[in-house]
């Protein structure tokens, strides 16, 4: 054989083994993600990682585990694909040599590489000459800042040149992760993110950090912190399943679970640095064993296909549900303009009718007429039923209009109000059934039918004139607060009006402002409308769940680690829980009970708008007025405490701060109140989190070490993801009048 053959032989051999190698490095390490719509996103080329662990110091305790942290994070990342150096307990000098490596030699000239520093060691927070924080990682020979100041600031590693190392990078994305405390101003933090689906935005350039907690937070040698971060990484932390986990939902995972499992000793923070230019995208994990499709144009076709033909056959199954409503509907009809049925039972069917097809159609809104019908037929035969026998005087029916006026006196029967309304110096004396009104009150009544010379004989009283009528004119409601027998609830009216909502100055914000754009004042106006006297208790929960046999929705329910009785707040549901028991009120009784908007509580909580801090009898927070966490305040209940344990609000509504928290009806988004006015806002129209509002037994003033972000405010915005259940978490009930 030639050599010239030979040499080309072995040319060809290199080049195949070259790009058989270069495949298996973008099958192993490269990443090009897929967006939500199936559109391929070329991310990066492969993914590096520098891995420190601090565990003996010199000058300061030593941290045995960290080494031990860093060892497991950096087999972890290597399943992951990473390629991933290892440094532990490196002296100041060295420190800075692996950072200026990072700057100039692992990121200088691959843009297409995916960046990971992660440390584990002591932290420290400085406050500069004009109050502004500056954080520090310790490498192992660095002085104690009160015992050598000098020193300290010689090897101590600030936040300002960990920014300056992020910003000599040229790769696209980076993620700093530091397994120690300390805050700065130099970061943006994101405080509440809904964690997005994959899109073409995510590309764009980044440098974002997670630290394990804020300042002067302690974080122990066994690291809670590792343990969340090795169990996001496996997986834990993809909220989408779909294969990716990015940088966002790696800090919302661990600012959830972190708190947590801490019980609120630990705060994680993450965000991005102060850069426009460098604050858009999202650093993205894929994990193993995860192979992303790009669905082929044939193979799509056929995806619509399946999709079209899945809608077909539902659309053909709600058509068949629709014709029997119809028909049922119809019948009931005939029935309701007959003889053969009894006032009662006239009633009962148009219930039955209703609880038979509660269902929304999707494709229809003709059922939705139909029960509007029913509902009104419902109330018409049960006003109906609820007519007196009449053994005196003469009917008489009277002209449909409204009656209306001032109440000036009233009676009770037992079975009916008889109350005297004035109107341009004339009274009239109406009856309906048992309904609590005042002297005073304006109110406007339906028409009726008229008796003469009628005597009630449980008043032994006779009336040359009464008017009988079944309640409050349609669009009226009796301002009044009430009790609902259906579950021994009771009801606060809260005559709406115009606020402002937001962190404002009464908030205790004034020096440190409202940085967060969820929390900003803005105008709100509010309609009327009733709130829960109380948060829904473990013994109303309970006849939902025996009347219905609802089995719940949501994430596993966690195991209840104290005792509760029925006049707790029912905790350990998740908002699709509390809906559902606010659609089965409703139902039972023919009202509009919902949870409330997170407009409606603030407005509530603050006493019709008031500018207060918190949500209680005074505005303020003591042991006597909130149940809550115990590193300030601590009263008789470690966890929850029976409803009504503290004083009302002005108000009249119990634990609006404190006890559990309260799902409210709102999608979170942090920017839904950039606007400067708002009539009757009812939140984003959609979302990955709902709105959490009060804070509960478990947090308390300092619950985050920014006083804005107290969790007790009555300002304060919480969310958790709507399937989410905890052991802090309940509801309570609003109506519509």
């Amino acid at each position: 054989m030639s050599k010239l053959f030979k040499s080309i032989i072995l040319v060809v051999c290199l080049f195949t083994i070259q790009m058989n190698s270069l495949h298996l490095f973008a099958a192993s390490r490269g990443l090009t993600v897929v967006s939500k719509e199936g559109k391929s996103i070329d991310l990066y080329k492969d993914y590096h990682a520098v891995v420190i662990g601090v565990s003996d110091y010199d000058y300061w305790p030593d941290l045995p585990n960290a080494v031990k942290d860093a060892q497991e994070v950096r087999t972890q990342l290597e399943k992951m694909g990473f390629t991933a150096e290892l440094h532990l307990n490196p002296n100041a000098e060295n420190l800075n040599s692996i950072l200026a490596n990072i700057s100039f030699t692992l990121g200088r000239n691959e843009r297409d590489r995916a960046l990971l520093l992660y440390f584990a060691g002591h932290g420290e927070t400085t406050e500069l000459a004009n109050k502004t924080p500056l954080g520090y990682i310790i490498p192992r020979d660095c002085p104690r800042q009160d015992e050598d100041p000098e020193g300290f600031y010689k090897k101590a590693v600030s936040m300002q040149k960990i920014q300056e190392v992020a910003s000599l990078v040229k790769s696209k994305h980076m993620l700093m992760i530091f397994d120690s405390c300390f805050s700065g101003s130099l970061f943006k933090l994101n405080r509440s993110p809904a964690p997005a689906y994959i899109t073409e935005k995510i590309a764009r350039p980044v440098r974002q950090f997670i630290t394990a907690g804020e300042a002067h937070e302690q974080v122990p040698d066994m690291s809670i912190f590792k343990k969340c971060l090795i169990k996001a990484l496996e997986g834990d932390a993809d909220y989408h399943k779909d294969g990716y986990i990015t940088g966002s939902e790696l800090g919302m995972y661990l600012q959830n679970k972190v708190v947590e499992y801490t019980r609120k000793q630990q705060h994680p923070q993450f965000g991005t640095i102060n850069d426009p230019d460098l604050d858009e995208g999202d650093f993205v994990f894929k994990l193993p064993g995860f192979e992303e499709t790009v669905p082929k144009p044939e193979e799509e076709d056929k995806r619509f296909d399946t999709i079209a033909n899945e809608r077909e056959q539902e659309k053909r199954k709600w058509d068949e549900w629709q014709d029997a409503m119809e028909a049922r509907y119809r019948r009931n009809q005939e029935l309701d303009k007959g003889n053969n049925l009894t006032v009662s039972e006239k009633a009962q069917m148009w219930g039955q009718f209703l609880a038979n097809y509660a269902a929304n159609n999707p494709y229809s809104d003709s059922d939705d007429k139909m029960r509007d019908d029913a509902k009104g037929r419902v109330g018409y035969w049960k006003g109906q039923h609820s007519r007196p026998l009449v053994t005196e005087g003469s009917l008489h029916d009277i002209p449909k209009t409204s009656l209306s006026g001032k109440v000036v006196e009233t009676m009770d029967s037992g079975e009916y109000t008889y109350l005297c309304i004035e109107r341009d110096g004339k009274k009239t004396w109406f009856a309906m059934p048992n309904t609590k009104v005042s002297v005073g009150q304006e109110i406007s009544l339906k028409p009726g039918y008229e008796m003469v010379n009628f005597t009630s004989k449980t008043l032994n009283r006779t009336f040359d004139k009464l008017i009988f009528t079944t309640g409050p004119l349609s669009g009226q409601h009796i301002t009044e607060n009430y009790i609902e027998p259906v579950v021994d609830m009771e009801f606060v009216f809260v005559k709406g009006g115009e606020f402002e909502m937001g962190c404002g100055n009464w908030a205790g914000d004034i020096e440190q402002g409202c940085p967060d754009e969820g929390k900003r004042v803005h105008r709100v106006r509010l309609d009327d409308f009733y709130m829960g006297k109380y948060e829904v208790t473990v013994g109303q929960w309970k006849r939902f769940i025996q009347d219905t046999g609802y089995k719940g929705k949501g994430m596993a329910e966690p195991k209840l680690k104290f005792p509760q009785d029925d006049t707790h707040p029912v905790v350990c549901v998740s908002w699709y829980d509390a809906k559902a028991f606010c659609d089965w009120l409703s139902q039972k009784t023919g009202k509009k009970y919902r949870l409330p908007t997170e407009a409606e509580w603030e407005f509530a909580a603050r006493s019709r708008g008031q500018k207060v801090m918190y949500g209680t009898k005074t505005g303020d927070l003591s042991h006597d007025l909130a149940n809550c966490g115990d590193t300030v305040v601590k009263d008789r209940w470690e966890y929850t405490s029976p409803i009504g344990s503290f004083p009302a609000n002005p108000l009249g509504l119990y634990d609006m701060t404190g006890n559990v928290w309260e799902w409210c009806s709102d999608w979170h988004d942090n920017y839904y109140y950039n606007h400067d006015f708002f009539d009757n806002p009812k939140g984003s129209e959609n979302g990955s989190f709902r709105v959490l509002r009060g804070g509960s037994w478990s947090d308390n003033e300092h619950s985050h070490s920014n006083f804005v972000d107290d969790y007790l405010h009555a300002d304060y915005r919480g969310m958790n993801l709507p399937n989410n259940r905890s052991n802090d978490s309940g509801f309570r009930v609003a109506r519509t009048p």
